[in-house]
């Protein structure tokens, strides 16, 4: 009931500003939310079939430099299988969960493309997990929250038994949907299996589904404002702060400068909330050049924005676990 009343608060709260979203046709709200059609690189039509090429290449790589355990099960479902990547690595290295996107549909975005940061991860002494999941019309995004969130769990029962310093969750475009609302739904309260996440990092994600309502994207998803506002971690913030506030719990919200306002707005609107309600989260940073492709792309490039920013935070929130078991100073991430 207290649960209910928090996200009922937060939605009147919220929606008494009168989003910006609700002033655009259906014409220009398919355009903001149609990432392909913003990209400087390619031409519309060739973004989507480049960024397969560009990052099966990339995955190539990874799987042949790193070591690595493959198309392990987590879940029921045919999609349900992950790949850990580094496990030769010193027993305390972080743990990156990465969960791909694709508006919760992309047959050909899981985890076998997916791995474009795990070269430069592992030369910084970071194990990394690649998740896939579910999609749909097979199952709706409310499952897809629940088999990611035995992904996680999964990953952290590893961290747990390797002595980790901390694991730190990342997720694309409608993976950052699903990743933060993991941690919103389940995470955070002293003795839950989920302790050892220490932070977020969100690739031009969506946190507000309610947009989407009207648009093509919400064809095979089915959803009505009632159930895409109960799916958008958005209106989870209340619940953020009950359950993570002690504990800590750190967001980095990266977009790429070539990407709709409606993407730029959700990542602003969304670390503003955490931060409002105690939370950290580092200001968006609008990473100039990318696209929302090339924000994954660019991992596989050595020190590109994106995975500069991916490493440092991911070393200042566990450096941060390291000195308050140590009894230091806390540190920022």
């Amino acid at each position: 009931m207290g649960e209910q009343t928090d996200q009922t608060r937060n939605q009147e709260s919220i929606t008494s500003l009168h989003p910006p979203w609700r002033t655009l046709t259906l014409k220009e709200l398919e355009h903001e939310y149609s990432p392909s059609r913003w990209s400087h690189r390619y031409p519309a039509d060739q973004v989507v079939g480049e960024h397969i090429n560009i990052t099966t290449k990339a995955s190539l790589v990874a799987r042949k430099a790193v070591q690595c355990q493959l198309n392990v099960r987590y879940h029921q479902g045919p999609r349900a299988l992950l790949d850990v990547y580094g496990e030769d690595l010193p027993h305390d290295s972080p743990v990156f969960v990465y969960v791909h996107g694709g508006f919760w549909q992309w047959k050909e975005g899981g985890k076998d493309i997916s791995n474009s940061m795990v070269t430069n991860l592992h030369s910084q002494g970071i194990v990394t997990v690649v998740l896939q999941y579910d999609i749909a019309p097979q199952v709706g995004i409310g499952e897809m929250v629940e088999q990611v969130r035995q992904g996680v769990l999964w990953a952290c029962k590893l961290a747990a038994e390797r002595g980790s310093v901390g694991v730190v969750l990342a997720g694309w475009s409608a993976g950052g949907q699903l990743v933060t609302q993991v941690v919103s739904q389940f995470g955070g309260k002293g003795g839950t299996d989920l302790d050892l996440v220490r932070g977020v990092v969100s690739l031009s994600g969506i946190f507000d589904l309610r947009p989407l309502v009207s648009t093509y994207v919400n064809e095979p998803l089915h959803l009505t404002e009632s159930t895409a506002w109960s799916l958008s971690p958005l209106s989870w913030v209340d619940r953020l702060r009950s359950a993570w506030v002690s504990r800590g719990l750190a967001l980095l919200p990266l977009v790429g400068q070539q990407e709709s306002n409606e993407f730029k707005r959700q990542a602003r609107e969304y670390a503003k909330a955490w931060q409002e309600v105690g939370l950290e989260a580092e200001e968006v940073k609008v990473l100039e050049g990318i696209d929302h492709f090339s924000i994954i792309e660019d991992m596989a490039v050595s020190e590109s924005p994106v995975i500069s920013h991916i490493i440092a935070f991911i070393s200042a929130c566990t450096r941060r676990n390291k000195s308050v078991d140590g009894g230091a100073k806390e540190e920022k991430c």
